[in-house]
């Protein structure tokens, strides 16, 4: 369909379009929308504050086709989650594998420094040939599953589902979704993400050899709190 006013597209390593014959026009370029005009008095192109006039609104959207995670992987990260919680490492997170020529999902379990307010991992460069990382898991040990802030901002580059499950002391837990996609967030239904939930169950005992305590260390006071550095490369201030 050609709107009221025309949109054309700069190419890279291409000359610059420009319609002579057009009033007023739009270019799509690398950086946005720019809107063109042949004026008696000028020929200008700048950025543009909105689109041409006939174009419809559309609002954002994620319509989920994710494969369910398996109800025997779920309930093996839920008793992976609240062995943590049991053994005060705290918080926990697994990373979420799919095939898609066999259509299978599968866990990676990442090294990871944990402690009872955060969990810190790197995420892995080299994948087992045929998968794909689609997301994660992680825990919020006995608070509410939701996304806190430092969740949006670390998953704000990283497309895929994330899922927090929290209340891991309570059967069954609490959990939640999200989806990132572009660096806009969505919110899923559980139950369009992750098979029935029935009770944990056992989990390899190789996956605690994959953690280890986040190390604090007294530094004294700031503002009349306690100082506390960490050894994960961030610094907090505890009440």
């Amino acid at each position: 369909m050609i709107t009221s006013e025309p949109v054309i597209n700069k190419i890279e390593g291409q000359p610059m379009p420009w319609l002579e014959n057009e009033d007023m026009f739009y270019m799509m370029t690398s950086g946005g929308l720019m809107i063109c005009r042949n004026h008696q008095y000028f020929t200008s192109c700048a950025p543009a504050r909105s689109g041409p006039s006939d174009l419809g609104e559309q609002e954002p959207f994620c319509k989920i086709n994710y494969l369910r995670v398996p109800r025997v992987l779920l309930e093996q990260v839920a008793a992976f989650f609240q062995r943590m919680d049991d053994d005060w490492f705290g918080e926990a997170a697994v990373i979420l594998l799919h095939n898609p020529d066999t259509d299978e999902m599968k866990l990676l379990i990442p090294e990871q420094e944990c402690s009872m307010g955060s969990v810190h991992y790197t995420i892995p460069i080299n994948i087992e040939p045929g998968w794909r990382m689609i997301g994660d898991i992680h825990s919020h040990v006995r608070m509410d599953a939701f996304s806190s802030g430092v969740d949006v901002r670390d998953e704000t580059s990283r497309p895929g589902l994330h899922i927090v499950i929290g209340k891991i002391n309570e059967e069954p837990p609490d959990f939640h979704a999200e989806v990132v996609v572009d660096g806009m967030r969505f919110k899923a239904n559980i139950e369009d993400v992750i098979e029935d939930y029935v009770a944990r169950t056992s989990f390899p005992e190789e996956w605690m050899q994959k953690v280890k305590k986040q190390k604090w260390e007294w530094q004294g006071w700031q503002g009349g709190k306690h100082w506390w550095k960490g050894g994960a490369a961030h610094d907090q201030l505890a009440d």
